[in-house]
């Protein structure tokens, strides 16, 4: 069985930062989490959110995030050891959140911080910044349409800091990051930009199913990408 089919939990992991990555697959066990995100930074004290088909809700604290390697078939994982939160805990932990002004993000605070701080000679970074701020901006209100069309936006504007042409380019002959990261890059170029171009040049039709969050929800993968270029810029 593949690993993959093993995660059939529902599950959203919120950041000590207030970033929100909703719509996670995992295998919610007795004795830890299993998560296929290998690609996702979890650290100890995020919290994991439960949510199952009987509209019950459980939540954890992560006490270390136990990342692993990919070995062979099975990707890099997390086997996350967690603390279950008593209801009254967990409504403390979520309140502390929306305390501290947190939203749903799908680009980290820290890692925008890190992006700000950034000085490069031979490109400007402003449009990236503003670029990531409003992929933020537009899918903590609910414009899934809008958060799709700017991430492609954002494809199609980070290759030269790749030393490419393309994004097409970058996920097929950018060797930098290693496996992983061309793994990860190639799953933005493949399923990211087809959901904007679907949604860009799609013309009306007698029925339509609007895009929901986790439909436009490339967290994980975008956090891979902007890492890589906080990386190779600051070297």
């Amino acid at each position: 069985m593949p690993f993959s089919e093993l995660m059939t939990d529902n599950i959203d992991l919120l950041k000590k930062d207030g970033g929100k990555y909703p719509g996670l697959k995992a295998s919610v066990q007795r004795k830890g989490i299993y998560l296929n995100a290998g690609d996702l930074r979890i650290e100890a004290g995020d919290l994991i959110q439960r949510n199952m088909s009987n509209g019950a809700k459980e939540t954890y604290e992560v006490i270390d995030p136990g990342f692993r390697e990919g070995l062979d078939e099975i990707p890099a994982h997390y086997q996350l050891e967690v603390k279950r939160l008593e209801r009254a805990e967990a409504a403390k932990e979520s309140a502390k959140e929306h305390s501290a002004g947190a939203v749903l993000t799908l680009i980290a605070n820290s890692r925008l911080d890190e992006l700000r701080k950034l000085a490069p000679t031979d490109f400007d970074l402003k449009k990236l910044v503003r670029l990531c701020e409003e992929i933020n901006t537009t899918y903590s209100s609910g414009c899934y349409f809008a958060t799709a069309m700017l991430t492609r936006g954002l494809l199609d504007h980070v290759p030269p800091l790749f030393g490419k042409s393309t994004f097409s380019e970058v996920a097929n002959k950018y060797s930098g990051g290693g496996k992983s990261f061309k793994e990860t890059i190639n799953h933005l170029e493949n399923a990211a930009r087809k959901i904007a171009d679907a949604h860009l040049h799609m013309p009306i039709r007698k029925s339509e199913t609007l895009p929901s969050a986790q439909q436009v929800n490339f967290a994980p993968q975008l956090d891979v990408l902007l890492s890589e270029i906080i990386r190779t810029t600051s070297a």
